[in-house]
């Protein structure tokens, strides 16, 4: 989900999504963050983040003459990143100055990343990822250098939502649920919530034999200090 920069954020945007159930994982819903102004501060901007709320339940049905099963999970925005990963993984990196193989560097959540090939001036041009480190979100501001084994410097990454972990941070909500034929399975989620980047995902054991659909209300989420 691409950031959404507006002058003023939906407090309560209603949203519904309906598609057809195949074997792989359909996106239903996906929460944003938002760049909007600091209110009182003129042209001064933040990220704030966002929230999505279930307005009514799942509706599953089954359009054909067999039973299908239905799987529905949310993957939380927040997560580890994936292992092990090298370079070839990040669309987006900045090699830094002045790092030498075998460099360990850290990055600011603590993940280390080894130094495996540099140029003529230092910049790392290919590496390994070899701790996780803490969860953080696909965002477009990268991860970069704190420390290093070394001298050198300026060295990040940026992280999509690819590099993230595809185990942790992963719940389902239910699994093999069957859907008899000519049939609907009401599945109850009014009133839980999605924060930032948080994804709701549902797939069937078959292609084509289900319709489902999502209702939920998005929008900025409310916040305890928003003076940053």
């Amino acid at each position: 989900m691409p950031r959404i920069t507006t002058e003023q954020a939906p407090s309560a945007k209603p949203i519904s999504y309906s598609d057809n159930l195949t074997i792989n994982w359909i996106t239903f819903a996906e929460i944003p963050d938002y760049d909007v102004p600091v209110v009182g501060f003129g042209i001064s901007r933040r990220v704030a983040p966002g929230v999505g709320e279930f307005s009514g339940p799942i509706l599953l049905t089954n359009y054909f003459i067999d039973t299908a099963k239905v799987d529905v999970r949310i993957v939380r925005g927040t997560r580890l990143l994936a292992l092990p990963q090298t370079n070839t993984d990040f669309d987006v990196y900045d090699g830094g100055l002045a790092h030498v193989a075998l460099d360990v560097i850290t990055l600011t959540n603590g993940a280390n990343v080894t130094v495996d090939a540099v140029d003529g001036v230092g910049k790392v041009t290919a590496f390994t990822l070899n701790t996780e480190g803490t969860r953080i979100q696909a965002v477009p501001e990268p991860l970069e250098q704190l420390t290093t084994t070394g001298v050198g410097t300026g060295f990040s990454i940026t992280v999509a939502d690819a590099n993230l972990s595809t185990t942790d941070g992963h719940f389902y909500l239910c699994r093999n649920v069957p859907v008899e034929p000519q049939d609907t399975v009401v599945f109850p989620v009014n009133g839980q919530f999605l924060l930032t980047r948080d994804k709701l995902q549902i797939k069937a054991n078959v292609d084509d034999y289900i319709h489902a659909t999502v209702s939920y209300s998005e929008g900025q989420a409310e916040e305890d200090d928003i003076f940053f």
